[in-house]
């Protein structure tokens, strides 16, 4: 697998804050061509100026061709219980309704939010209900042990 180098509040990856569009695009089309991606494998905020002040990161497009630590760990291919812990002993997360429920986690100290749509963990895995189900059921209720999506901001609060 490959590195996918963070670089806290400059890049990640060939991408870096600050740059224009026209710039971003050159860079995806390299992703895309080299790793066989799709275009939306990596999504931008821009500010007013039309500078790149987010990066989303869509880790299914991402997970098993890639690597991407940060503060020492793969937050690609590591299970979100483990990333919550990790990155809450370093900086503590926001605590709102959207992380009440699992679904999000902001690390605005550190430059970074997770993103997933629904929770699954590892006691789910064991639980007479998740074993009823259908074993394709099963199968896309595992995706949510991970994070479905990384943002990267360049702004550290």
């Amino acid at each position: 697998m490959e590195e996918l180098t963070v670089e806290t509040g400059y890049s990640v990856g060939l991408f870096k804050f600050g740059m224009k569009e026209e710039e971003v695009e050159h860079i995806n089309k390299i992703y895309i061509e080299k790793y066989n991606r799709y275009e939306n494998t990596f999504s931008f905020e821009y500010d007013e100026e039309g500078r790149v002040i987010y990066i989303h990161l869509i880790v299914y497009d991402l997970k098993n061709r890639f690597h991407c630590n940060f503060k020492g760990i793969d937050v690609i291919n590591t299970k979100a219980q483990k990333l919550i812990t990790h990155f809450d002993a370093i900086s503590p997360y926001i605590r709102n309704s959207d992380a009440s429920v699992g679904c999000m986690y902001e690390f605005p100290k550190l430059g970074i939010t997770f993103w997933r749509g629904d929770v699954c963990t590892e006691e789910d895995l064991e639980a007479d209900w998740f074993k009823e189900l259908h074993p394709e059921i099963q199968e896309d209720t595992k995706k949510f042990l991970y994070f479905e999506t990384v943002k990267f901001h360049k702004d550290l609060m």
